[in-house]
Order: C-alpha cells, then sequence, then structure tokens
C-alpha cells in the first residue's frame, strides 16, 4: 500500500506543477491588462521565461504572415521572441479585435533616425486583422513620427490609402543609417536609363510581381508621389523597397 500512495502522490504533485505551469505560461488573453480592440504593449510579457505559451502565439502569427518570403528574417522560432538580440523590437505590440479570445495582429518596431521604424507586422490572415494593420499603419506613417519600409502588398495597400512617401534620395539615406543602398527613384522595373550597373541590377526586377509593383507605384502616384525606389540586399537577397511616412 505505501507504494501505491506514494504513487498516488507523486501523480498528485505532478498534475499541480502542470497546473501551476499552465497559469504561468500566459496566453495573450491571460496578461494582466488584457483587453479586446485594446493596444496592448507584450514586449516585457514575451521576454518572461514563463510564457512561452505567449511566445508560442504570437510566432505563430509572425510565420504565417511571412512564409510568402521564407519567413521573417529575425524571428525564425518562438524562443527568438525571447531573445533581446533578435526581438531588438523596444515596442512590440498585439491586438485581439475579433470573437476569439487570440492576438489577431502584432507589430513591432525601434527608433531609427530620431524616429520610430515600423518593422514587423503580422496577423491571423483575417480579413478584418488585415484592414487593422493596413488602418493603423497609414495613420502611424502619417503622424510624422514614423516611417517604414515597404515593398509588395503592403506597399500597394499604402499607396492605395495614399500614405505619403520618402521621394528625397538623401533623406532616404538619412533614416537607413549603415545600410548600403541603390537609389532608382522610379521602380527599377520601369528603368530605361544607359547605366550598366543600374541597369544590370534592373535586370533583377523584371519578373510579374516586380512589374505589377512598378505599375501599382504609377497608378497611385501618377505625379511621382511613389518615385522613390532603391535596391538593397535583405536575407541574402535583391529586394526593391519604398519608404512611406510623413518624413
Amino acid at each position: 500500500m505505501p507504494i501505491y500512495k506514494n504513487l498516488r502522490l507523486y501523480i498528485k504533485s505532478l498534475l499541480i506543477e502542470a497546473e501551476k505551469k499552465s497559469i504561468l505560461e500566459k496566453r495573450f488573453n491571460q496578461l494582466n491588462d488584457y483587453e479586446k480592440n485594446k493596444e496592448m504593449y507584450i514586449y516585457d510579457d514575451l521576454m518572461d521565461p514563463d510564457n512561452s505559451g505567449l511566445r508560442d502565439e504570437i510566432f505563430d502569427l509572425i510565420d504565417k504572415s511571412y512564409s510568402y518570403i521564407g519567413g521573417n528574417v529575425d524571428i525564425k522560432a518562438p524562443t527568438h521572441l525571447s531573445d533581446p538580440k533578435l526581438n531588438d523590437y523596444s515596442t512590440f505590440l498585439g491586438w485581439d479585435i475579433d470573437q476569439d479570445p487570440e492576438a489577431d495582429v502584432v507589430r513591432g518596431m525601434k527608433p531609427k533616425a530620431g524616429k520610430m521604424k515600423l518593422t514587423l507586422s503580422a496577423t491571423d490572415g483575417s480579413k478584418g486583422a488585415a484592414n487593422f494593420v493596413v488602418d493603423d499603419t497609414a495613420g502611424r506613417l502619417s503622424d510624422g513620427q514614423h516611417y517604414a519600409e515597404m515593398s509588395g502588398r503592403a506597399a500597394t495597400a499604402q499607396m492605395k490609402k495614399s500614405t505619403p512617401a520618402c521621394t528625397d534620395e538623401s533623406i532616404a539615406r538619412s533614416l537607413l543609417p549603415g545600410k548600403t543602398i541603390t537609389w532608382f527613384g522610379e521602380h527599377p522595373a520601369l528603368y530605361a536609363g544607359n547605366d550598366k550597373n543600374l541597369a544590370d541590377l534592373a535586370a533583377q526586377f523584371t519578373d510579374t510581381t516586380s512589374k505589377i509593383e512598378a505599375g501599382k507605384s504609377k497608378q497611385y502616384g501618377p505625379n511621382g508621389e511613389y518615385d522613390g525606389w532603391y535596391v538593397r540586399h535583405l536575407g541574402g537577397s535583391l529586394h526593391a523597397k519604398l519608404i512611406f511616412g510623413s518624413v
């Protein structure tokens, strides 16, 4: 009997510890200041060693949102969210905007060149969350205190919202300290000049996606509002980028 009693006590202790762990390993809706539709600052929560459940939940949004480009450059695993060398966003925000109790939108930003640079944005993939991000981004990029490098669908969404963009090369370079960029102005897919180096670089952007991106920049910026494109290396490959913001 003592053996069985000890076994029961051992199992009970394991269950108690598991329950304690589940309470400590908070999910998004278990955070102390959680509210529906509230902008929540979650950087410290992500750094908390006990909150592996929260990191799993937030990473799932990031992983899904960046899967089309092979994943986020810095955050490639849930544990990276608690590594300050990788999660170096001074501000990390999250929102729950729908009926389920899970995070739907997250974004990270960091101070650069005297302003806040929006550098990470992820959603649960729903239309509501996507619309929320577009509106939140447009609002921040119009306040004179935020800016963001964009391309692809994100850039098109902001052009469609008439969000201002930087078309001054010197200002663009000042917002990218320490970064090597090749300035084009018009999208590289539209390059028709005689500079061999620029022509060779522009030849990397003749795919359908680049042509569509270039076309949108003219559709929504017929007077050069979105002629601020440059090329830089990111994640081992070339990317055409445009800075948005009232900068």
